[in-house]
């Protein structure tokens, strides 16, 4: 005689839940009615319609095939790049906090070297007109720009 006392606990608590669980559903939809929401059309006009047509360019597998690795095993994560073609140096933020600078002196040549460590995750970096290195920081959430030395 026992299982239907449980039986009928087990009923009655589950019906308190299911209660308990759809008051707030039903008071949102109540409070939150989309009636008022008034959508912004987007903009008339040329404006979409008078950007330039945008050519992909081919896919080409053997670029890759004949590319050289620069730096493996010196640069721990890198992200981006910028190369600075007056000084022959390519900047490359990685993944420890250091934007580091390459030196491709020659064929077999390389130098690498620590150059700024701004202690975050430098996922983006370009030049900007003035020629310092602007940085895309994902910790910071923010950008910091470096003069060149």
């Amino acid at each position: 005689m026992a299982e239907p006392k449980n039986h009928k606990n087990l009923l009655s608590t589950l019906g308190l839940m299911s209660i308990l669980f759809s008051i707030p559903i039903v008071l949102s939809v109540i409070l939150y009615r989309s009636d008022d929401f008034d959508p912004v059309p987007l903009p008339g006009g040329d404006y979409f319609y008078s950007l330039p047509s945008v050519a992909v360019p081919e896919h080409r597998d053997q670029i890759l095939r004949d590319s050289e690795r620069v730096g493996e095993g010196l640069l721990p994560g890198p992200e981006d790049l910028a190369y600075d073609a007056e000084n022959g140096l390519v900047y490359t933020g990685c993944l420890d906090g250091w934007i580091r600078r390459v030196w491709l002196a020659g064929k077999d040549e390389l130098k690498v070297e620590d150059w700024v460590h701004i202690g975050g995750r430098p996922l983006g970096l370009a030049f900007a007109p003035d020629r310092s290195l602007v940085v895309a920081d994902a910790h910071k959430v923010s950008s910091t720009s470096y003069g060149l030395i």
